[in-house]
Formats: structure tokens, C-alpha cells, sequence
């Protein structure tokens, strides 16, 4: 029989015991609780038909200037549609936006999203050294820390028409050797700089382009290195009665049959797909497609390209609606159109939710963590007075900003709009 002393210390050590198993059941159950209040609104555990299948899918978001908070409510709504995949743009040297992008960056790949940084458009660019450019890159490694990868465009998006390296428009032999020696240049950079967790893609061809295959082969004939690449980038999008293709299946094949020819076999990531052929696309000069027959279309082609191994990735262009330009207001997809989209993958699809921190929302277009009249100045340029007609509020010109459906932008749909945000946010 033990001493008095070792009964105690034996009595301590199961009240310790008990404590600690009490504890940790009371920690697993607050866990869980704040797990079901907070949100992991974009818990993807529930597997649904070909989790990396669905994951082919993703958004191009096709704005630089949104704030911390919105990007955030923009990648959880991202995940929440089983999307796999971001698009990033910096178009400015201004320190507010590449924050704002990095921070984007790095809170899409916690989601378990992959991003892709583009920069610039039209004809300028603050990156159009090769070494800046690099520079950037290493600066958004550095801030991710080696355990996140993103992918990266090495030079223009659609250089065909975007020539802010020189040349010109639609010329292959005066901008193709130029971009050959960007890409290379940028290869190099990435490479010497020791940048691991950098993915890069070639310069993204307009794949409906007439030029496309003259300037790969400039770019080939130059020494472009699209072998040390990761992979091809693309943009493309169903277009009625087009001579060129039809179909994203018919740019897909377009593309791989190009580098094929030229010895070159990589993944293939679309970074702008749409309806571009829709009746609501003002810019669409062919056989215009009633807007739910090019749903539709668009949905078969999504289809076909989840089971097509040459093609990675394919991103919705702006159909977040994020970006207030009207000539894209064509391909914005409602939250229940998304389920058409999305298709058999509809089943891992969890519900929106709440956001989980507050916003300004798309009105905050200066990005001043206020909805004030600077907003609605910029409101009121981005949206002429005079809309398009229609008999729903959706089919007009306007959009869902003419919440009166009256035909006009005024007063009364900012005012709306705004009640749906704070007047400050966090």
C-alpha cells in the first residue's frame, strides 16, 4: 500500500488527466463552432464527379483596382463555385494596387486557388523592361514565401493587338521578334533569380486571331524559348458563324495543332473564355445568339473541355461582372446561371453565405474605403444616361446598376445600390 504522499500525487494526476480531456472536447466542439459561424464558407471537403475535373474551371476577374476585402469576397465566391483558378492584372506602378494584387494573390492560393498575374494593356506598360517585370515577380515570391506557386504571363496578353512593346497592330514580323526576346528575357530572370514558386506561360495569343499562327511562327523563327515554359496561354470564345472556329473545342485545337507543328507540347490555359457571340454583346459583328441559347453553348463547351487533357485551365472572362465596363456586361453569369455553367460539378457547389467581413463593394471604385460622390461620379461615367431596352432589367444596356428598370442610369439606382453597402467599411 503506498504512503500518503504517493496517494496524493496519484489523485493529482487523474484530476490533471480529467482536466485535460475535458478541455480538449470543450476546444474540439468550439472549433467546430466557430468553424459552422465564421465560414469556412468555401469548405470544398464534400467531393464532387472529378474534384480535379471541376477545378479546370475558374475567373478572370479583369479588374486591377479592387480592395483587400472585396478580393476577398471575390476569391471566396471563386471557391464556393468549385473554381481552381484566378486572374490577377497590375496595370499601374502604384504601390496601393500591387498591395492589393499580392494580398489578392495570396489569399486565393490559402483558398486553394491558383493565380495567374498578367500586367498591362493596350499600349503601355510600366513593366516593358523584362528586368521590372522580374522585379515584380520577385517581389510577389518574396511576399507569398516559397510554399505558394502562382503562374505568371511572360509578356503581353493577346500580343496581337496589344503592343506595348512596339510594332504594329496585327503585324507578326514587326512585334514577333520583339516578344520572343521578352519571354526569354523574362525565362532567364525568373530562373537566375532562384524564383521557385513562379509558373510561367507564354504570352497569351488572341486565338481567333486571323494572325495567330504567323506569330508563333516569328516567335519560333526568333529563338523564343517555349520549351522552358509551363505552359501555352490563350484566349478564346464561342463566335457564331466565325470562319476561324466556332467553339472554344475549335481554338483549343487551333492552338495545339500550331505548336504542335512546331515540336512543342504544353498544357494549355485559356485565360479569357465567353459568350462573346451573345445578343447582348453590342461588339459582336457576326450571327448574334439569343443570350440562353449562348449560355447553353457556353455550358456544352465547358463540358467538353473538363474531359479535354491537352487544356489545364480555362477562365471565365469577367462574368463576376467586377469590372464596370458596359462592352463586357455581355458575359456577366447570374449566381443561378453559374449552375448551368458549372454543370455536374453544381454538386460541390456550397452555398454563398454571408461575407464574412464587411465591404464597400463594387461601388467603391477609388478604392477609398468609402462610398462618397466620387464614387458616384464614376458611377455616372462608366454608364451613359441612354441604355439598351428591354423587358427585364438584365437585358438592358444598363445591367443590373438600372435597379429601377427605368432605362437610365440616375440618382435613384446609385442610391440603391449604395444602400446595399456601408457607408464606411473595414
Amino acid at each position: 500500500m503506498g504512503t500518503p504522499k504517493t496517494s496524493f500525487l496519484i489523485f493529482v494526476f487523474f484530476i490533471l488527466v480529467i482536466g485535460l480531456t475535458v478541455g480538449f472536447f470543450r476546444l474540439l466542439s468550439v472549433s467546430q463552432l466557430n468553424s459552422d459561424q465564421y465560414g469556412e464558407l468555401d469548405d470544398l471537403s464534400t467531393a464532387g464527379p472529378g474534384d480535379s475535373v471541376c477545378k479546370k474551371l475558374g475567373i478572370n476577374y479583369a479588374w486591377p483596382w479592387t480592395t483587400d476585402v472585396n478580393a476577398y469576397n471575390l476569391n471566396t465566391k471563386a471557391r464556393n463555385f468549385q473554381m481552381g483558378y484566378t486572374l490577377e492584372m497590375f496595370t499601374d506602378n502604384d504601390q496601393n494596387q500591387i498591395n492589393w494584387r499580392i494580398n489578392s494573390i495570396r489569399d486565393a492560393i490559402d483558398k486553394g486557388l491558383t493565380p495567374i498575374v498578367r500586367i498591362c494593356t493596350g499600349d503601355s506598360c510600366p513593366w516593358s523592361n523584362p528586368a521590372d517585370y522580374v522585379g515584380l515577380l520577385r517581389r510577389i515570391s518574396e511576399a507569398l514565401g516559397p510554399s505558394r506557386t502562382f503562374y505568371a504571363i511572360a509578356g503581353p496578353n493577346e500580343p496581337e493587338g496589344e503592343v506595348w512593346l512596339g510594332g504594329t497592330p496585327g503585324d507578326a514580323n514587326s512585334i514577333g521578334p520583339r516578344i520572343a526576346t521578352y519571354m526569354n528575357s523574362v525565362i532567364s530572370g525568373v530562373r537566375s533569380n532562384n524564383l521557385t514558386n513562379v509558373k510561367l506561360i507564354s504570352p497569351v495569343f488572341n486565338l481567333t486571331h486571323p494572325q495567330f499562327e504567323n506569330f508563333v511562327t516569328v516567335m519560333n523563327n526568333n529563338g523564343a524559348r517555349f520549351n522552358e515554359l509551363y505552359a501555352i496561354g490563350g484566349n478564346g470564345y464561342n463566335l457564331n458563324g466565325y470562319p476561324l472556329g466556332q467553339t472554344l473545342t475549335d481554338f483549343v485545337n487551333r492552338a495545339s495543332t500550331k505548336f504542335a507543328s512546331i515540336g512543342i507540347s504544353k498544357p494549355i490555359i485559356m485565360t479569357e473564355i465567353g459568350m462573346f457571340e451573345s445578343e447582348r454583346n453590342p461588339n459582336w459583328t457576326g450571327a448574334r445568339v439569343p443570350h440562353a441559347q449562348a449560355l447553353q453553348r457556353l455550358a456544352s463547351e465547358i463540358t467538353n473541355l473538363k474531359q479535354d487533357t491537352r487544356v489545364e485551365a480555362y477562365l471565365l472572362f469577367s462574368s463576376f461582372g467586377v469590372n464596370p465596363d458596359l462592352n463586357f456586361d455581355y458575359n456577366e453569369i447570374s449566381d443561378s446561371e453559374f449552375a448551368q455553367i458549372i454543370g455536374d460539378c453544381s454538386g460541390v457547389i456550397q452555398p454563398p453565405g454571408r461575407p464574412t467581413l464587411p465591404a464597400c463593394g463594387p461601388l467603391d471604385r477609388n478604392g477609398g474605403n468609402l462610398v462618397g460622390l466620387i464614387d458616384f461620379s464614376h458611377f455616372m461615367r462608366m454608364y451613359g444616361d441612354g441604355c439598351l431596352t428591354g423587358s427585364e432589367a438584365y437585358v438592358t444596356r444598363c445591367g443590373r446598376k438600372d435597379v429601377n428598370v427605368n432605362g437610365t442610369i440616375d440618382d435613384p439606382d446609385f442610391l440603391n445600390l449604395s444602400r446595399r453597402f456601408n457607408d464606411t467599411c473595414q
